[in-house]
């Protein structure tokens, strides 16, 4: 059996309007306490997801912004002092994105 890992590609296609609206009013509850959901940035849609939300919140985020764009916000707000991640959550998907969406190490030499 083939596995679907079209979700896994970060290509630009994903960067579609329509799939941001369809996934905040899709998983608002996530967002509950937000007036304007519309205005809400990718990097706290992205957190409050993986933060918060299920199997299928997670692909349709992925199917929105695509794995590695995800894994490079993911990694940023790591970096933040305060990180608002459970720590389970920090350890799993540091291990998923090392694995589908390795950082991109650019060398300095020629």
């Amino acid at each position: 059996m083939a596995e679907n890992t079209e979700y896994l590609e970060s290509d630009a296609k994903y960067l579609n309007p329509t799939l941001k609206h369809n996934i905040i009013h899709h998983y608002g509850y996530l967002f509950w306490w937000v007036k304007e959901k519309d205005k809400l940035s990718k990097e706290a849609i992205v957190e409050a997801i993986l933060h918060y939300g299920n199997e299928s919140a997670i692909k349709d985020l992925f199917n929105w912004l695509g794995v590695t764009q995800v894994a490079d916000i993911f990694r940023k707000q790591l970096k933040h002092s305060r990180v608002n991640y459970p720590t389970r959550t920090k350890h799993f998907f540091t291990l998923y994105f090392d694995r589908h969406a390795p950082e991109h190490i650019e060398s300095g030499s020629n």
